[in-house]
């Protein structure tokens, strides 16, 4: 009569996401010269921890208008359990409004290399996918504009992907922004990677917390 107590701690365990990646920037010193801890930046005076603009408050990664400005993870994080899927995820926004040539790029190292993952051209207008990633870059092509607020990302890329075709147990990232002058500026926040559970694994999970709700039900009424 004890399997409610085994079921809902299980249920608890294996829906709960791993995270992988989880950078907020909020307990780094915000001010131009201040890269965020376990980042490299293609020029510190031009991308830094900034509170200027927060999606958590109070920091973000600021990336300044007018050249081609980078930020990337040093250190490969390791995918701890390679079967499941990865959901990769961030937060962005621009003060001002936004041309169609300019860009924010994502990039990944799976270890041979960085590859493009998502392109985001014009105004942002968040991203959640529902085909996953296996290679081919997601291209999106807005409309000039300024969004009122930051805008999520979520990209899914399947462990078949990763580690069936790439091998891969580890990653890092990367992003890009490229813009022209007049404060087109870019703010990143609340960027993560998080291991999820296979589909199948649900139906599972289902089905151990549909037993324990009876045999807790019987119990109670008995």
């Amino acid at each position: 009569m004890k399997l409610p107590q085994i079921v809902f701690p299980l249920f608890a365990t294996l829906t709960m996401n791993a995270a992988i990646v989880s950078y907020d920037f909020d307990s780094d010193t915000a001010g131009s010269g201040n890269v965020p801890a376990g980042w490299s930046v293609s020029n510190s005076a031009r991308v830094y921890v900034s509170a200027a603009y927060s999606e958590s408050s109070p920091n973000s990664l600021y990336m300044q208008n007018d050249s081609t400005r980078t930020a990337q993870m040093i250190d490969f994080a390791a995918i701890p359990d390679v079967s499941k899927d990865l959901v990769v995820s961030f937060d962005y926004y621009s003060p001002a409004t936004l041309e169609e040539g300019d860009s924010l790029g994502l990039q990944i190292d799976f270890g041979a290399g960085f590859q493009a993952v998502l392109t985001d051209a014009g105004m942002p207008n968040g991203f959640d996918q529902t085909t996953p990633y296996t290679g081919s870059t997601i291209v999106l092509d807005n409309a000039p504009g300024m969004a009122s607020s930051f805008e999520n990302y979520s990209i899914v890329i399947p462990s078949t992907y990763y580690n069936d075709t790439l091998s891969a147990t580890s990653l890092k990232l990367r992003f890009s922004f490229s813009s022209g002058a007049g404060g087109e500026n870019a703010f990143i926040d609340n960027v993560s990677v998080n291991a999820v559970p296979e589909p199948s694994s649900f139906g599972s999970i289902l089905a151990l917390s549909a037993i324990g709700f009876v045999v807790l039900r019987r119990k109670r009424s008995s």
